[in-house]
């Protein structure tokens, strides 16, 4: 990343007239501080490096020559120009300053101010390390050289230089360091200045934010900004057009910082960087107990029946408990719970605010508990703003956005299967308080993140021209059979189309949709609240992922259905299975069919997009096994070994089908540990006799019966083919008297 340096160029000529004004008294002695010499951090540096204290005065010595000699060059030259330096310095001052814009490139807002250059500098500027640096000045004079010098630790050794306007320099190791430079305008004038900084370790910390900036000229340039961690997972991600952006780590370590600007004509101007996010003192448990605030606005309204009502309560339930967990170790987790109203106004004065919950806040009469209990069931209370129609979503988040929070929200979840709105212009503004708006007019600082956990094909708000009240007889949350669904209804349509609109997203770019990234995304489309009720730690867990909860990941049991057959980490398991492809062709091997095992590090894993190059994977590996041996009437057995990797949470079988327009089967598929072996059999549906045998390598025995059920015939099937191996024949005799 590249941080900002500044210097303002009239300090130069300040320093100029300083130091003619001063010639006749310091032509023979001139100060080790007018020269930029810093003595004592020099020797002890050197003494630190073993170094004798009489060649540390040789060296001192030689670099008082060579900085005297300088000097009073440049003092000969300054000395006829006085008059003109003077006007220059008038008109300067007023007009002309160091940029810290940087063209093309990324910037990293380092929030640190320059001080003024004069004959002794008393404060170092402060640079991090392993930060890419810039120096410039501007505007440049017509016809100007310049001449930069970046010195090493020592501040003798020359580290690198520099000849134009704007130079660049990365410095890994703490400590002081000199800058010089030297410019040289049109009429012969020269400018001299040195500067010491002062590098310090990387100031970029988890839970910390950073902030980047695109600086150009061009205008209508759309930007997406992404960070990705060294496993090549997108962690977050932003679509913009102010070209400003704001990443904050939730875990330390190195990050790839890439910047995508598109213009007209679709042309694409690619940047990228990479930072290192250290784990600061404060997180390392050295500073205070964890502190965070969440708040969840629930949609209340008739559509939410009362099946997808009690997965909503288990998910509350389950996240309020695991918060007040965390709250008995120290840490504070505040939470709130909101609920819409049936106006674009907030009515309602049930709602609980910024509540540091306990576990008596679930006993049965608490009020968390009867506040969740209630969530569906409070309807036909006159005037309270709870009715059918509680989904104006502007009443919920409006509270969130205006409340005086001692602690304002980090993240926002919104769940619901609908929006209504008298006002969609108002409902976008209420949009611009969330950090998810495009190019927001609202520029203040730490907004709330805002998550839609949501139904996909709802009734949502996607334009200016929404009527402003729906009548009841077309309204889906008064008329079951206009709920979703319907084909009946004519304002059904879809939460990401509905968001694109609220947060003012153009042409086809969308928000992001994520299932657990709630952190960078911005809703995810469910087709119903199962998961909710199915996974009871979504929210707990998921926080913390985000950075914006307290404690540690809850122990699960990933499979509490595996009764019989759970593959652990690091061991090794075979899988045989046979595939059939149906061709008229004879080939000797099917080369177009094979099966694959991933592996993923998630319960809530999803597979790659393969249209979504930059979505995040948790593919920890995938193991590919392709059919081999001989075509046996017309199936060909794929059998390999696994090793399950460390950090495996959930896995999955891919039957793949390479082919095209022809059909392949695949049967008797199955996994077991190495050190054991595995029998299976197969049984007539109808009579229950056993029709086939599997052995260990998935090799049938196949049995075969008369009319009247008795075993007449016995099949091996070998890799040479299916071979007879035992035939009975039998028959009755009827005596006819």
């Amino acid at each position: 990343m590249l941080q900002a340096f500044t210097i303002r160029k009239y300090w130069l000529l300040t320093l100029c007239l300083v130091v003619c004004s001063i010639t006749s008294m310091y032509s023979q002695d001139i100060p080790d501080n007018y020269l930029g010499i810093d003595v004592p951090t020099l020797t002890a540096q050197y003494r630190a490096n073993g170094v004798g204290d009489d060649i540390i005065e040789f060296y001192i010595n030689q670099l008082r020559e060579k900085e005297t000699k300088r000097f009073l060059e440049v003092l000969e030259k300054e000395k006829a120009l006085q008059e003109q330096l003077k006007l220059k310095n008038s008109e300067t001052s007023k007009s002309s300053l160091i940029s810290a814009n940087n063209g093309s490139n990324i910037l990293i807002n380092a929030k640190v101010s320059a001080k003024a250059l004069s004959a002794v500098m008393e404060e170092n500027q402060i640079v991090n390390s392993g930060v890419n640096t810039k120096f410039s000045i501007e505007p440049a004079s017509p016809g100007a050289t310049y001449e930069w010098v970046f010195y090493d630790l020592d501040n003798v050794t020359v580290k690198d230089s520099a000849t134009t306007a704007i130079a660049y320099q990365k410095y890994t190791l703490p400590g002081i360091y000199r800058i010089t430079l030297e410019v040289k305008d049109a009429s012969g004038c020269i400018s001299y200045s040195t500067k010491n900084i002062e590098v310090k370790d990387s100031g970029l910390c988890v839970r910390k934010p950073i902030n980047f900036a695109f600086e150009t000229t061009s205008t209508n340039l759309k930007y997406t900004w992404t960070a990705t961690n060294t496993a090549g997972v997108l962690v977050n991600e932003v679509i913009n057009k102010t070209g400003l952006y704001t990443y904050t780590p939730t875990l330390p370590g190195d990050f790839v910082i890439k910047l995508v600007a598109t213009g007209e004509g679709k042309c694409e101007t690619v940047f990228q960087e990479k930072i290192t996010v250290g784990l600061c003192e404060e997180e390392d448990g050295g500073g205070e107990n964890c502190k965070n605030h969440i708040a969840i606005v629930v949609d209340e309204s008739g559509s939410i029946d009362e099946t997808e009502a009690k997965r909503i309560r288990a998910q509350l339930k389950s996240f309020i408990y695991e918060q007040a967990v965390v709250n008995e170790t120290g840490n504070k987790m505040w939470i709130s719970l909101i609920g819409l109203s049936d106006t674009d106004g907030n009515l309602r004065n049930d709602h609980i605010l910024e509540r540091a919950v306990s576990k008596g806040d679930l006993l049965k009469d608490g009020v968390v508990y009867n506040w969740i209990e209630n969530y569906g069931r409070r309807y036909g209370t006159p005037g309270n703003g709870i009715s059918e129609g509680s989904d104006y979503w502007k009443s919920g988040l409006d509270l969130v956005t205006t409340s005086n929070f001692n602690l304002k929200p980090k993240l926002v979840f919104l769940i619901t299967d609908g929006c209504q709105t008298t006002n969609p212009e108002a409902l976008k503004t209420t949009m611009q308080k969330f950090d998810n708006y495009q190019n927001s007019p609202d520029k203040s600082e730490d907004k709330p993140h805002l998550y839609v956990v949501g139904i996909n094909n709802g009734f949502y708000v996607d334009n200016v021209l929404a009527d402003p009240g729906t009548p009841r007889n077309q309204d889906p949350n008064f008329v079951p059979s206009l709920r979703k669904g319907s084909y009946d209804s004519t304002s059904s349509l879809y939460l990401g189309k509905s968001l694109q609109y609220l947060f003012d997203y153009q042409d086809n770019a969308f928000p992001l949709e994520r299932i657990n990234g709630f952190d960078s995304a911005s809703y995810f489309a469910h087709n119903d609240f199962t998961m909710l009720n199915d996974e009871p730690y979504y929210f707990s867990d998921n926080i913390i992922k985000a950075g914006v909860g307290c404690g540690k990941l809850s122990v699960k049991d990933y499979c509490s259905n595996c009764f019989s057959f759970q593959p652990k980490a690091n061991g090794e398991y075979l899988l045989s299975a046979w595939v059939k492809e149906e061709t008229n062709i004879q080939v000797k091997n099917y080369e177009n069919t094979e099966i694959n095992i991933v592996f993923y590090d998630d319960a809530e894993a999803v597979d790659p997009d393969p249209s979504d190059p930059a979505a995040p994977s948790q593919v920890i590996n995938t193991v590919t096994l392709k059919p081999s041996g001989a075509i046996i009437d017309g199936w060909q057995r794929i059998s390999g070994k696994f090793t399950v990797p460390e950090n495996t949470i959930t896995a999955g079988v891919v039957l793949i089908n390479n082919n095209t327009g022809i059909p392949v089967y695949f049967d008797d598929l199955r996994i077991h540990p190495m050190e054991g072996s595995l029998k299976t059999f197969v049984y007539d549906s109808e009579t229950f006799k056993l029709m086939s045998e599997l052995d260990e390598n998935n090799y049938s025995t196949f049995y075969e019966y008369d009319n009247e059920g008795g075993l007449v015939r016995v099949k091996k099937e070998t890799s040479q083919g299916i071979k007879t191996i035992q035939e009975t024949r039998s028959g009755n005799f009827i005596n006819p008297q």
